[in-house]
């Protein structure tokens, strides 16, 4: 079945690709790209997701930036971040 999370090609049920979400039934395709300052993992159902425990992503977290579509990637080296949700590597702080 192709719902919610997957997208389907010749029948055949795939689960939305890491950083995109399908948040219909019978699609062919992914919808688009997870929004920035979020992550989404395979088979997300929501663009903005918030809940790691259904297994769709979540905020960017603490120490990482999530631009949009990507997986979270650590701040570099000398820069910080205490808070959640950063969505760009400008956003990290030099360490004081």
């Amino acid at each position: 079945m192709c719902g919610p999370g997957n997208y389907c090609v010749a029948g055949v049920a795939i689960a939305c690709d890491v950083g995109s979400y399908c948040d219909e039934y019978k699609l062919t395709a992914v919808v688009g790209d997870c929004l920035r300052n979020h992550y989404c993992l395979a088979g997300a159902t929501s663009r903005a997701p918030q809940d790691l425990a259904a297994k769709n992503g979540d905020v960017c977290p603490a120490g990482q930036y999530c631009e949009a579509g990507s997986e979270p990637v650590d701040c570099a080296e000398g820069t910080y971040n205490e808070g959640t949700g950063l969505g760009a590597d400008t956003e990290c702080s030099t360490c004081p």
